[in-house]
């Protein structure tokens, strides 16, 4: 049974994709990507971040970045934080709709 916390309105998936950007954007200036994705709970807002340290929490590295105004739940949508490392958005993620 899905959390009562998620029901109720959202915004589409580009406003989501684009309002997180920006609002992420004005507070942080790490590296990051956010994405529609799902998974058995359905869709939610995936905001990949670039670290240097994975072991390391997200606001130890990046200070700016606005995790309590994004997560859990952002326009409707269930937020998820997911850290990858340094290089990975423009190395490895980008390359995977050339394949």
């Amino acid at each position: 049974m899905a959390n009562i916390f998620f029901t109720g309105e959202k915004d589409s998936k580009e406003q989501a994709i684009k309002s997180v950007s920006d609002f992420i954007k004005d507070y942080s200036e790490c590296v990051f990507e956010a994405v529609v994705v799902s998974d058995d709970g359905g869709h939610m807002l995936q905001v990949m971040v670039e670290v240097e340290d994975s072991w390391k929490g997200v606001l130890e590295q990046h200070p700016g970045f606005p995790l309590m105004e994004v997560m859990p739940k952002w326009h409707g949508w269930r937020t998820v934080i997911l850290k990858v490392p340094v290089g990975y958005l423009a190395t490895i993620y980008s390359k995977r709709d050339d394949d």
